[in-house]
């Protein structure tokens, strides 16, 4: 079933000047998270009840709304987790694929539209076979060592590496996607743990087209409403 729209609203650089804190590893099938992300599904996954989720991306003044759901859910490979019995199709692989981890340093169970892009774009493997469909390596993050994050990881078609962030992706109508989120809380120096919790899924893509919000359109109405009075005096 449709769930309310989320708006997600891009806040680059609005965790950048932290101090030095810990290290995350995530989306890495060897170490650390265990969460596969999928490329978009024709159709609900079969097994289990993955959530289907219609979200919204705010670039600018338009919000670009998922017309094709993500879906929310674990699989039954070994190496992921927690383990489920959702049975996605075509895990994401390669570079053509990127992904990056969002973050809020606010405390407390923070909504996605609180979370900013942060750290290094990864890609995804593409061998071994058991590796496709988790990104590479580590993501370094700074806030204070010791500060309760709420998490999340963000991915998406990166156009033969021309697509570089979450926004770019969306407002080209590119694939993307978004976890659900997790609290944590930062350990201290190079240490690559705490790791994402475990109660963020893995999650298949979506694909979304642009409609600027009904206060945009308005505004703009009355704008040009305005701009032909003046004309007319």
């Amino acid at each position: 079933m449709k769930k309310t729209l989320t708006s997600i609203a891009l806040l680059a650089g609005a965790v950048s000047g932290y101090s030095q804190g810990g290290s995350m590893i995530f989306a890495a099938y060897d170490t650390g998270l265990k969460q596969q992300i999928f490329n978009v599904q024709s159709s609900a996954p079969t097994q289990g009840s993955p959530t289907a989720e219609y979200l919204s991306y705010t670039v600018g003044a338009t919000t670009y709304t998922m017309t094709t759901p993500e879906y929310l859910g674990s699989t039954t490979a070994t190496k992921e987790t927690p383990q489920g019995t959702v049975n996605f199709t075509s895990p994401l692989s390669g570079s053509g694929y990127s992904f990056e981890a969002l973050i809020s340093t606010a405390g407390g169970s923070e909504p996605l539209s609180a979370l900013s892009p942060i750290g290094t774009v990864g890609t995804f493997y593409s061998t071994p076979a058991a590796a496709i469909g988790f990104g590479k390596g580590a993501q370094t993050l700074n806030p204070t060592a010791g500060t309760t994050v709420t998490v999340a990881i963000a991915a998406w078609n990166n156009e033969g590496g021309t697509v570089t962030s979450l926004a770019e992706a969306v407002a080209d109508n590119d694939p993307w996607g978004i976890s659900n989120t997790g609290n944590v809380v930062l350990a201290t120096g190079a240490e690559t743990v705490p790791f994402m919790p475990t109660n963020i899924q893995g999650f298949s893509l979506g694909v979304a087209s642009g409609v600027p919000e009904p206060s945009t359109i308005a505004l703009g109405v009355m704008g040009a409403s305005a701009l032909l009075f003046r004309r007319r005096k």
